[in-house]
């Protein structure tokens, strides 16, 4: 059977699928019996929205078994790990069978397959949620081609298959495929887990994503929030970022706030976030400062360590797990009793507003350190040491030459 899987036209072997053990599987009774239900590319070829060297690796497999080179198990339980996304869906077993039966669309094994299969199937038929049309581009001459639905919620992208008709020149094929299949998996299982992409070249990635307006989603990943949605609050090339539009802006949100800090080095940019999970709380008393204890995450987004380590996430101290929070007229002081900052993070693992003799009313004005033991095992930090302090900054004390603040909330129906 010709396939084009996500811009690869391939024979797959279809008929191997009919072997006892596999013919109760999803990908048996979609390509037997609703082979029609998909949509189509070039010349009519039917269209799979999934990765299409998985589609290679088991195209290759199911030959193996049709000549009795392999038992059916390795195929079932050999899967690599970077396939296991789509092998768990392809291959999970399904009530429904390839021979229809009487009455059998109005059954719970129907509605159990198109819950699994929907996200293949044209939109036109009922339960189908795999969009209405076939995109592609090309790429360092291969195509790389997904469904509209995919491409819905990310304008950018979107435009760069529809707006734009030549190939894609400032993004490698590697790091566009991958991009591509990042979001196809956000709409095949939008309730799942979001890995980010891995790749050698992470900053490379990273500029993928940024070029194609993906880093919310980003961020989403990396904090694990697969389940909630990011709004900006504040960002520095719109706004004034000065403590008390953060104050209003933050009052009665409860889901939790990301810091996004960027600062330049002369060699490489600096970007890191910090993420807590509560809300940021301002004391009434315009004078005061409040503590609010709740769970914070440093994450090196890039600069501070080798790009081959991606994003990088550091856990804080268990018993350092607090913002403070000055007055609008106020400050937070320092271990010395010293008025300093106008938001401290983590015993002042991050200080907003911070100031040589006293607390700056522009966030940008930053401190960021955290100790040597607290950076990760495994991960290769190419930052300096101050007073035997870390940073994930291009150097500890600094004005940030971009910030974003973001507020998650819960999706609806999520736990």
């Amino acid at each position: 059977m010709l396939l084009d899987i996500g811009g690869t036209v391939m024979t797959f072997p279809r008929d191997s699928l009919l072997h006892d053990e596999l013919k109760g599987t999803c990908l048996a009774v979609l390509l037997h019996r609703f082979g029609d239900w998909l949509l189509t590319h070039g010349n009519g070829t039917p269209f799979v929205d999934a990765d299409p060297d998985y589609f290679k690796w088991l195209s290759v497999k199911l030959r193996y078994l049709r000549d009795n080179r392999i038992d059916v198990k390795e195929i079932c339980e050999g899967c690599p790990p970077a396939f296991a996304f789509y092998h768990n869906r392809f291959l999970a077993k399904t009530d429904l069978t390839i021979e229809p039966q009487t009455g059998d669309h109005k059954s719970a094994a129907f509605d159990g397959f198109m819950a699994a299969m929907g996200a293949f199937i044209d939109s036109s038929v009922a339960g189908g949620t795999g969009g209405s049309e076939v995109l592609s581009v090309f790429v360092e001459g291969r195509s790389v081609a997904t469904a509209d639905a995919t491409l819905d919620d990310f304008d950018t992208l979107k435009k760069r298959f529809t707006e734009y008709r030549g190939p894609v020149v400032h993004v490698s094929a590697d790091h566009f495929y991958k991009i591509v299949d990042y979001i196809r998996r956000i709409r095949i299982a939008p309730d799942a887990a979001r890995p980010l992409p891995t790749s050698s070249s992470f900053d490379e990635l990273l500029y993928a994503c940024e070029m194609y307006g993906l880093m919310e989603q980003v961020y989403l990943s990396m904090i694990g929030k697969s389940h909630s949605h990011i709004k900006c609050i504040l960002r520095n090339s719109y706004d004034d970022c000065e403590f008390e539009t953060l104050v209003q802006r933050a009052d009665g949100l409860q889901g939790g706030l990301l810091f996004v800090i960027e600062c330049e080095h002369k060699t490489r940019r600096h970007r890191f976030a910090c993420h807590i999970d509560g809300p940021l709380i301002a004391p009434s008393d315009p004078k005061a400062e409040l503590r609010t204890t709740c769970p914070v995450t440093f994450y090196s987004i890039s600069g501070a360590f080798e790009g081959g380590d991606g994003i990088v996430q550091i856990a804080v101290p268990s018993n350092k797990q607090w913002v403070n929070v000055a007055g609008t007229e106020g400050a937070v002081k320092n271990d010395k009793g010293e008025p300093t900052g106008k938001v401290c993070i983590a015993n002042g693992r991050l200080w907003l507003g911070h100031g040589k003799d006293g607390p700056a009313g522009d966030l940008r004005r930053c401190q960021q350190w955290l100790e040597r033991g607290e950076l990760p095992d495994g991960k290769t930090y190419r930052g300096d040491f101050h007073d035997g302090d870390a940073t994930l900054a291009a150097t500890v004390s600094f004005t940030c030459a971009d910030m974003e603040i973001y507020t998650l909330q819960a999706s609806e129906g999520s736990g």
